[in-house]
C-alpha cells in the first residue's frame, strides 16, 4: 500500500474559491446523507460502504438524528486528514452545528463527540502534554505483568463456565475480561469499574447515554480521590504524580478516555477475532491445529473487522476541498476504519503479518497502547483456545447478531459450546494449574529404513530425549551435535549436566523470536520450575552460570533497565583511546614475557591474562584479586567444582567493593558505585562479577578462537600475513562460525508457549545456541566479512553492552601479536588443539605456538607487571593433558608457511624495517 506523505497534504487540500460556490458551513451538503444509527451499520456494513463510495472518497452521513457529518471512506483520504493537524482539529469546540444549536442537546452521539480536556480532543502542545502524561504511564506497565494479569484473569472466567459446556464468550469473556484487568492496572475496585463499564457500554450503544455520562465522570472522579487518599503501584497514581501536572479535571477525563479505549473496543477485538476463528474454515481448522498463529487472525480482523468501524472525528480548521469534495469549516469529518481498510484502491490478499491497516488510527492521535491491547486480545484468544481446544459456535454464523450504533459493528452475544472441561482433564472447576513437562513415552524402535536418522540424533531416539551438552559432547565436533539436533526441529531438548534439562534453539529465527520477546521469556531465573520443585541436583556444576543474582543478565523490565543503565553509563566513560592504549600495553607486557622463549601457549600465556590485565587498569583492581576472579570464573565456566568457585568469586568482589568504597577513582567501580541507579552492595558485588564474567572469559575466547583460525586456516593465514585481510574481518568469521560462548542467553517461559510447532512449557530453561543459530543452514551466507547480523553478542534487551569494548580489546591483541611476532605459527597440527569440555563453551584447552625468539623490550618501563609467575624457559605451554606436544612436537608446519613468511618479510621491509 501506498499513501501520500503528510508533508503533500497540502497539495491536495485546498481553499475553494468563492465561485465555486461550496456550501455554506451551516447549509446541508448537497447530497443526501446516508444513516449510520439504527440496524444500518449494525446489518450489511460493506455494502453501506459500497454504496457511499459512489459519492467520492467522502460522503455525507448522520451519525444519529440531526447530527450530520462527512464519512471518510477512501485509505488515501483518510491518511491525509489524520496527518495534516494543521488543517484538521480534533477539538470539537469547533463543531459549528453544535455551538449555533442545530445539534438536539439529547442526542446520543454527543457522549463520545462533545469536548473533554483529554488528549483526544486537543492539539498542538495542549495534546502533547496530555498524550505524554498517558504514555509515560502506560509505558511502565510491565509486558510480562500485563500478560500474567491477562492470563489470571482469562483463567477466571473461563474456570466460571468451563464446567457448564455453554457460553456467551461476548458477556462471559470478552466483555469482562478487559474489565478486570484494567481493575488490575489502574487499582480499581470491583464495584468502580462494573460502573465505570456500564457508564461506557451505555455511551456506545447510544443508550441513556446523559445517565451513563454522569455515571462514568462521576466514578472516575471518585476513583482519582480515592488514588489521591490511597496512591498504590498502579497507573491512575502513576497519571497523578506525573510531571505534566494534571488537574482532577483533566484525570477524570484522561481515564474515562483509557477506559473507552480499553474496554470497549478490546471487549470487540476479542469478540470479532474469536468470532473469524470459530467460523471461518481459513482459520477455524488451522488455528485449532497449531498452523497459523492467532496473531495472523488478529491482523484479519484488525483489517476486516476493526474494534471501531468508525470515529476519530477531526473539524475541519477552514473550508477547504480535499481530493474533490469540499469541507465547510468545523463540520464533523469521520473515519471509517473499517471501509478505509477493505477500499478496493487498496486492497491487498496478505493482511497476515501486515500492520498498515487503519484499525489504531494514525497520526498524531493514533492510539497510544497499540502493543497492549494487542497483547491483551493475544492472550485472551490463545488462553481460551487451550482451555476449550474443542470449542465451537453454538449457532449459525449468519445469527450472530451485531448492536446498533455509527462507531461500531460490536456482537450482541457469542454463544459457544464445548465439552465440558472437567470431561476433558478429570478435574473439577478451579483455577488451571500449569501443566507439568512430562515426555511423551519412546515408541519401540522399528529396524533402520534407507534414510532413516542416524542413531542417536533425537528424531530416532523419539520427542522427549534429551541431547547431553556436558561432557565431551559440545567439545567435540559441535556442528555435528547441532546437526543432529536441528532434525527435531528448530529446538530441541538437551541436558546441561546430569538431571538439568532444557530446551536448545538451534533455528536463527526462533533464536531471534525468543530473544526480542520479553513479555514471553523472561531472564529470571527464579521462573525456573525444575529448580523451585526440587528436581536439580543441588550441587550441578551449571548452577553458578544460572541460578539468580541481582544482576541485570537476571532481571527483567524496570529492574533490568535500572541495573542495565549502571553498566552501560559507566562504561561509556571509558575512552576508546584510553581502551586502546590500556590493551596494547597489556599485549606488550605479556609478549615481552614469552617472546625470547620461541615458544608460548596463546590460551593460559595471552589470551586468558590480556583480558586480566584490561580489567584490572579499567577497575583499579589489585593484581591478587584480579587473579582470583579470573580463576574462580574459568573454573565456573568449565564446571569444576563450581559451588566452592562461586563462592570465592563472590567474596572477591566484595573484597574489591569494599576497596573502592574506601578508596574510590576514576575507574568503572567508582562510577557504578556513584551511579544515580544507588546500586546495593550486594547489586555491586553482582554486576562486578557479570562485568568479570562477560569481559574475561568470553573475550579470552574471542581471542584465542581468532588466534587460531589466523593460524590455522589458508584464507586469512596468508592474507593476513600479506596486509591483504583485516583483522576485523577475521574476528567476523569467528562471531559467525566459532564464538565466544556457544550456547547462553537461558530465558524462561512466563507461560506455555508454542513457536514454529515447539512447544516451551512454562518455567523450563530455554538456551539460545549463538553457535548454531549462526550456522543455521536457512541462514547460510558465504559473505561474513562485515556481516554483523550473527548472534555472538545476543540481541534484544539483554544484548551485550560491551560489544565495541570487547571487539577493540579483541582486534588490539591480534594485531599486537602478529605485528610482534609476525613469523609465529602452531606447534601442532591443527586437529589435535583441544577443547575445554562445558555445555556453554567450546573454549580452547591451549594454543601451543613456535616463532624465532625476539628480545622482549616492547612494553617499556610504564608497562604494568603480569600478574603471576613466569613460566621456567623449559616449561611445555600446554597443560598437562592438553592435545600437543609443546614446541619441540614433530609437527607438519601449517600449508603456505614459507608463502606467510614471504609476504611477513615484504611487509616488514614496507614498513621500515632493514
Amino acid at each position: 500500500m501506498t499513501s501520500q506523505p503528510a508533508s503533500d497534504a497540502s497539495a491536495t487540500l485546498t481553499t475553494p474559491s468563492a465561485s465555486a460556490g461550496p456550501p455554506g458551513p451551516s447549509a446541508p451538503p448537497a447530497r443526501s446523507a446516508e444513516p449510520l444509527y439504527g440496524a444500518a451499520l449494525a446489518g450489511d456494513a460493506q455494502g453501506l460502504y459500497a454504496r457511499l463510495r459512489l459519492a467520492g472518497p467522502i460522503a455525507p452521513v448522520e451519525l444519529a438524528p440531526g447530527v450530520r457529518a462527512m464519512l471518510v471512506t477512501s485509505y488515501d483520504t483518510a491518511l491525509r486528514v489524520l496527518r495534516s493537524p494543521e488543517l484538521f482539529s480534533k477539538d470539537p469546540r469547533r463543531w459549528r452545528d453544535l455551538a449555533e444549536g442545530r445539534v438536539p442537546p439529547d442526542s446520543p452521539v454527543l457522549p463520545m463527540m462533545v469536548h473533554r480536556p483529554n488528549a483526544l480532543w486537543s492539539d498542538g502542545p495542549g495534546h502533547q502534554r496530555l498524550r505524554q502524561a498517558i504514555t509515560d504511564s502506560l509505558d511502565r506497565v510491565e509486558p510480562a505483568e500485563l500478560r500474567a494479569c491477562t492470563e489470571q484473569s482469562a483463567d477466571t472466567l473461563i474456570d466460571r463456565f468451563a464446567p457448564d459446556g455453554t457460553a456467551d464468550l461476548l458477556n462471559q469473556y470478552a466483555k469482562v475480561l478487559p474489565l478486570l484487568v484494567f481493575n488490575r492496572l489502574f487499582g480499581c475496585p470491583a464495584d468502580y469499574g462494573d460502573l465505570l463499564v456500564e457508564g461506557m457500554s451505555g455511551i456506545f450503544d447510544g443508550r441513556d447515554t446523559e445517565r451513563c455520562d454522569r455515571l462514568l465522570t462521576t466514578t472516575a472522579a471518585g476513583l482519582v480521590a480515592l488514588k489521591r487518599r490511597e496512591p498504590g503501584p498502579d497507573v491512575v497514581t502513576r497519571l497523578i504524580g506525573h510531571p505534566a501536572g494534571l488537574t482532577d479535571e483533566e484525570l477524570v477525563h484522561q481515564l474515562v478516555l483509557l477506559l473507552g479505549a480499553g474496554t470497549e473496543p478490546e471487549q470487540n477485538l476479542i469478540a470479532n477475532t474469536l468470532r473469524l476463528l470459530l467460523a471461518d474454515e481459513r482459520f477455524a481448522a488451522s488455528v485449532t491445529g497449531g498452523q497459523l498463529p492467532v496473531e495472523d487472525a488478529l491482523d484479519e480482523v484488525l483489517w476486516k473487522d476493526p474494534p471501531l468501524d468508525n470515529y476519530a472525528v477531526h473539524y475541519p480548521v477552514r473550508d477547504l476541498e480535499i481530493d474533490g469534495v469540499a469541507l465547510a469549516e468545523g463540520v464533523p469529518v469521520v473515519i471509517s476504519f473499517a471501509a478505509a481498510n477493505t477500499d478496493p484502491g487498496h486492497a491487498s490478499p496478505q493482511r497476515a503479518g501486515n500492520r498498515a491497516h487503519l484499525a489504531w488510527s494514525a497520526g498524531p492521535h493514533a492510539c497510544p497502547a497499540q502493543g497492549q491491547a494487542r497483547l491483551i486480545a493475544t492472550v485472551a484468544v490463545e488462553r481460551l483456545l487451550d482451555r476449550l481446544p474443542e470449542v465451537e459456535l453454538a449457532v449459525p454464523e449468519g445469527e450472530l447478531a451485531r448492536r446498533p450504533g455509527p462507531f461500531h459493528r460490536a456482537l450482541a452475544a457469542l454463544p459457544v459450546r464445548f465439552p465440558p472441561e472437567h470431561e476433558l482433564s478429570g478435574a473439577g472447576p478451579g483455577p488451571r494449574s500449569a501443566p507439568e513437562s512430562v515426555p511423551e513415552s519412546v515408541p519401540v524402535p522399528a529396524p533402520a529404513a534407507a534414510g532413516a536418522p542416524p542413531p542417536g540424533c533425537p528424531a530416532h531416539r523419539g520427542r522427549g530425549a534429551a541431547e547431553p551438552l556436558y561432557g565431551y559432547e559440545l567439545a567435540g565436533d559441535a556442528q555435528g551435535l547441532y546437526a543432529r539436533l536441528r532434525l527435531a526441529g528448530p529446538a530441541a531438548p538437551v541436558e546441561l549436566a546430569p538431571g538439568v534439562r532444557a530446551m536448545l534453539v538451534t533455528s536463527y529465527d526462533m533464536a531471534l523470536r525468543v530473544l526480542r520477546s520479553p513479555e514471553l521469556f523472561s531472564k529470571d531465573p527464579r521462573r525456573w520450575r525444575d529448580l523451585a520443585e526440587g528436581r536439580v541436583p543441588p550441587d550441578s556444576p551449571v548452577l553458578p552460570m544460572m541460578c539468580y543474582r541481582p544482576i541485570a543478565l537476571f532481571t527483567d523490565g524496570e529492574e533490568h533497565r535500572r541495573l542495565r543503565a549502571a553498566v552501560t553509563d559507566s562504561l561509556d566513560r571509558v575512552d576508546s583511546a584510553e581502551l586502546r592504549l590500556h590493551a596494547e600495553q597489556s599485549a606488550d607486557t605479556l609478549i615481552d614475557r614469552f617472546a625470547p622463549d620461541g615458544r608460548a601457549d596463546l590460551v593460559s600465556q595471552y589470551a586468558r591474562m590480556l583480558p586480566l590485565l584490561v580489567f584490572t587498569r579499567l577497575f583499579d583492581c589489585p593484581p591478587g584479586l584480579g587473579g582470583r576472579l579470573v580463576d574462580s570464573l574459568a573454573a565456573i565456566f568449565d564446571g569444576r567444582d563450581a559451588r566452592a568457585n562461586h563462592q570465592r568469586l563472590v567474596e572477591t568482589a566484595a573484597a574489591l567493593v569494599r576497596l573502592r568504597r574506601q578508596r574510590p577513582g576514576t575507574d568503572v567501580l567508582s562510577s557504578l558505585i556513584t551511579h544515580p541507579s544507588a546500586l546495593t552492595d550486594e547489586e555491586l558485588v553482582h554486576q562486578l562479577s557479570l562485568l568479570m564474567s562477560g569481559g574475561t572469559e568470553p573475550e579470552q575466547n574471542l581471542i584465542a578462537n581468532a588466534l587460531r583460525l589466523l593460524l590455522a586456516d589458508e584464507r586469512f593465514a596468508l592474507g593476513l600475513a600479506g596486509g591483504q585481510l583485516p583483522v576485523e574481518d577475521a574476528l567476523d568469521e569467528v562471531l559467525w562460525q566459532d564464538p565466544p560462548l556457544d550456547n547462553y542467553a537461558i530465558h524462561y517461559p512466563v507461560r506455555d508457549v508454542e513457536i514454529d510447532g515447539v512447544r516451551f512449557p512454562a518455567g523450563a530453561p530455554v538456551v539460545i545456541s549463538f553457535a548454531a543459530a549462526n550456522t543455521d543452514p536457512g541462514h547460510a551466507s558465504p559473505q561474513r566479512a562485515g556481516n554483523r547480523a550473527h548472534l555472538a553478542w545476543s540481541a534484544g534487551p539483554h544484548a551485550c553492552p560491551a560489544q565495541g569494548q570487547a571487539r577493540l580489546i579483541a582486534t588490539v591483541a591480534v594485531e599486537r601479536l602478529l605485528d610482534r611476532l609476525p613469523e609465529v605459527e602452531l606447534a601442532v597440527p591443527e586437529g589435535e588443539l583441544a577443547r575445554r569440555p562445558g555445555p556453554f563453551h567450546r573454549a580452547l584447552a591451549a594454543l601451543p605456538v613456535r616463532f624465532p625468539p625476539t628480545a622482549g623490550e616492547a612494553a617499556g618501563p610504564d608497562a604494568p607487571p603480569a600478574p603471576g609467575p613466569r613460566p621456567a624457559p623449559d616449561a611445555e605451554p600446554a597443560p598437562s593433558g592438553a592435545a600437543g606436544g609443546g614446541p619441540d612436537a614433530t609437527a607438519a608446519p601449517p600449508r603456505g608457511r614459507a608463502l606467510r613468511r614471504t609476504w611477513t618479510a615484504l611487509g616488514h621491509w614496507w614498513r621500515g624495517g632493514e
